[in-house]
Order: C-alpha cells, then sequence, then structure tokens
C-alpha cells in the first residue's frame, strides 16, 4: 500500500491546497467512506512525503488504512487553511484531532433592511449579504472599531423608540432609532 501511495505522491504538484487519505472506496466528494485524515500544506508534493518518513504510530496506522490520496489545489495558504477547515468540519475525519471543535472563522455580515446593520458572525446565513472568512476574529473586530470612528454605522439587533447610546457618543447615525415625536 505505501508503494503505491509513493506513486501517487510522486505525481502530486507543489502548489498550496488540501490533501485527503481515504480508505478504501472514500472519495473527497463523500462517497460511502469518509476521509480519515484532512491537512493543508504549502508544498503538497513535499508535505505528503513528510508522511512516508514518519515513526509516529497514529499517522502509520492512518497510512496503512488509507488507500487513496485526494489534493486540491489553492491560490494560497491562507485560502488552503479555510478550505482545510471547512472540509474538517463537514467529515470529520477519524484521525484529525484539532480543528473539530465548533470554531468557526469570522464573516462580516450586512443585513437587507432599509438601512442595513453591520454584524460578525461565524455561521452565515443566506438572509443577508456577508464578507469572509476572515481568520483573526481580534483583528476583524479592531478593524470594524476603527472604521466605525470614522464611518459610523448601526449595530442594533431591533428597531427601538428611543436613540441608541452609540448614536449619543457618535457611532451611529441614529437611523435604527425611532424617537416619539413630542
Amino acid at each position: 500500500m505505501i508503494a503505491q501511495l509513493k506513486k501517487q505522491i510522486e505525481k502530486l504538484p507543489t502548489k498550496p491546497g488540501i490533501y485527503l487519505f481515504s480508505a478504501k472506496g472514500g472519495s473527497a466528494s463523500g462517497g460511502k467512506n469518509k476521509p480519515l485524515y484532512i491537512g493543508k500544506a504549502l508544498n503538497l508534493k513535499n508535505r505528503l512525503k513528510s508522511y512516508l518518513k514518519t515513526n509516529n504510530p497514529r499517522l502509520e496506522k492512518m497510512i496503512n488504512e488509507s488507500a487513496k490520496i485526494s489534493v486540491i489545489e489553492t491560490e494560497n495558504e491562507i485560502e488552503a487553511l479555510i478550505l482545510e477547515s471547512q472540509y474538517i468540519k463537514k467529515y470529520r475525519p477519524d484521525f484529525n484531532i484539532m480543528l473539530r471543535d465548533d470554531k468557526q472563522y469570522g464573516f462580516v455580515g450586512f443585513t437587507k433592511d432599509k438601512y442595513p446593520k453591520i454584524f460578525i458572525t461565524h455561521q452565515p446565513t443566506k438572509n443577508e449579504n456577508f464578507i469572509g472568512p476572515f481568520t483573526d476574529i481580534g483583528a476583524l473586530k479592531t478593524t470594524l472599531r476603527i472604521l466605525r470612528r470614522i464611518f459610523p454605522y448601526c449595530t442594533c439587533k431591533q428597531t427601538h423608540h428611543n436613540y441608541c447610546l452609540n448614536y449619543h457618543i457618535g457611532k451611529c447615525p441614529g437611523f435604527c432609532c425611532c424617537p416619539k415625536d413630542s
């Protein structure tokens, strides 16, 4: 089996991307058997060659159970990181210990209201427009905080009848507020 994997690895590109170790009958498109392991690499060929030189019993077991290696090329390492995370969450491979939690990358959402609101979410829906994913939520929050000083925007979750605190401190234009006419 290892000889067959060596032949597959020799044909691989040296570009960034993700790789999937699959058992017999498994496929990246979600066939009968799910992938055993999903990983990312800056150089797919070099990364996969390193698996053949391992002394790690867990990795040796994974390689012995593998019948096929599938790769998906990406434009850069960040794209590979995001794709790897999405595939791990989708297929939940047995040999991936990390990234199986519910941690997601962040997206900036814009509601489709008359006056759109801006918010950060980990789970985009079809009801809003989104930009992302962003790998560093802390940097994303800092960026939005700086932008809000220059271009005030609304973050209120619902319409209310008094001006919000953010309006009073200059961080909201106040269109989310419907003050009572006196």
